[in-house]
């Protein structure tokens, strides 16, 4: 395996244990109009998702995954393995590992934690999301929860640093014309809050 991917590994790790880049990354894959503060009455609901890294090619590449079609605000989009955090889970490390194994079929042990993106707040659902980022100690055996995810894409770490991948189109989001970026990967527009996460990540990949 690549020497290189290992040190972007272990300089990842420590990147994250540090400052990082935030609302500012976030801003650069924002949709027009949305906000980065709770505006409810209520508090968030707290939330984590989990990227996944693993060397395949001597490349780094992580797994997305596309929600099945159903009358709610998610259906059909591509995001993390994540979810609620539940009374059970200890923190949102844990949230984010127990959803990735009920989704994916990833077990917690097979997964060491190298740390923690910026939370992202998510108006449309009021949720907090915590992005924990992690490493495969051994090459990824998906099991798909097939209730919680229609299909799952391997994504080449290095797709988020072409520039033909980013892209901004005008949708009609909720009776409105809103011009919204994306990551274009896998033939798969990957926008909102996942793409958010993914800048971050971007940002500071290209500092290390």
């Amino acid at each position: 395996m690549d020497k290189i991917a290992y040190q972007i590994i272990d300089s990842l790790e420590k990147s994250l244990s540090k400052s990082k880049p935030g609302s500012e990354a976030h801003k650069l894959m924002m949709p027009e109009g949305r906000i980065l503060i709770s505006d409810h009455d209520t508090l968030p609901t707290p939330c984590a998702v989990l990227i996944a890294l693993y060397i395949k090619n001597n490349t780094l590449h992580f797994p997305i995954i596309r929600r099945p079609v159903y009358n709610g605000l998610h259906s059909g989009q591509i995001a993390f393995p994540g979810g609620k955090k539940d009374d059970s889970d200890t923190n949102l490390i844990n949230t984010a590992q127990r959803e990735c194994y009920e989704e994916i079929g990833i077990a917690p042990d097979n997964i060491k934690v190298l740390g923690t993106l910026s939370e992202l707040f998510i108006q449309v659902t009021n949720m907090h999301v915590l992005p924990v980022v992690g490493v495969f100690n051994q090459p990824p055996k998906y099991k798909i929860n097939k209730h919680e995810v229609d299909e799952l894409f391997s994504v080449n770490i290095n797709d988020l640093f072409t520039s033909e991948n980013k892209k901004i189109e005008t949708w009609e989001i909720r009776g409105q014309d809103v011009d919204i970026p994306f990551y274009y990967i896998q033939e798969q527009k990957v926008w909102g809050a996942t793409a958010m996460i993914l800048s971050e990540l971007e940002q500071i990949i290209r500092c290390i």
